[in-house]
């Protein structure tokens, strides 16, 4: 313990600017803040807060008042992490974030076309909408939410962890305080329906992103992980 912090105690000090500044941290810097903007608008914030108005605008009629209904959130934010903690070292980050993603595309897209059915006087089936908006809040416990700081502390070099995560949990709330902002104001403006097919392209956007540029961290050192951002970019041509 004593070589090691004479070791930290010789590392320079490094600046937010100093990192932005090298390239290969600039590259896991705008890749975790890709993941992380995901992350904060990925609607189900706004589903959770507004999950019983949501469900009352549906105008379909409920044997189980709306109220009543959304407190199954919490039960499936519970299951969620549940499945998280068994799942995760299994079958690693990355699959698991996309199969979350494209749950939540699929949900959301699912919930937009329920909204819009019923806006244009049509019937959709009752369970379509709450189907929707629990699959929505079971991905993002099992997936959405944590694993991006599970990530982040897989990816970030001890040098720059501290300032970046600083930067990014900041960056993080206030997105979702973006969110909450512009969810009542696009719903009022566009429709409901219109909210949740934004919110599906933007789960479609990261489950890309998570595809194509996000390593697998499991079992890997974050010099092995710097290596493979490289690559990934590299061929992106960023």
């Amino acid at each position: 313990m004593k070589k090691q912090e004479l070791y930290y105690e010789s590392v320079p000090k490094i600046s937010l600017l100093s990192i932005l500044r090298n390239s290969n941290w600039r590259r896991i810097v705008i890749l975790i803040l890709l993941i992380i903007t995901v992350h904060a608008t990925n609607g189900a914030v706004s589903v959770i807060t507004y999950g019983a108005s949501t469900l009352a605008a549906s105008g379909i009629p409920y044997s189980i008042s709306p109220e009543l209904q959304s407190l199954s959130f919490p039960v499936m934010m519970i299951i969620g992490s549940l499945v998280l903690m068994a799942t995760v070292e299994r079958f690693g980050r990355k699959p698991l974030m996309g199969f979350c993603l494209m749950l939540s595309v699929c949900s959301m897209g699912a919930l937009g076309v329920a909204l819009l059915l019923q806006s244009s006087g049509f019937s959709p089936p009752s369970w379509l909408p709450v189907l929707a908006m629990v699959g929505i809040v079971f991905g993002y416990a099992t997936g959405v939410s944590p694993l991006p700081f599970i990530i982040m502390s897989e990816i970030l070099n001890f040098q720059i962890r501290a300032k970046v995560m600083g930067l990014v949990v900041t960056y993080s709330w206030f997105m979702n305080f973006m969110q909450l902002i512009l969810y009542s104001q696009i719903s009022m403006y566009l429709g409901y329906h219109s909210t949740f097919f934004f919110f599906a392209g933007l789960n479609l956007f990261g489950f890309f992103v998570s595809l194509f540029l996000l390593p697998e961290t499991k079992g890997k050192n974050d010099e092995e992980i710097e290596v493979e951002i490289k690559k990934k970019f590299a061929r992106k041509c960023f």
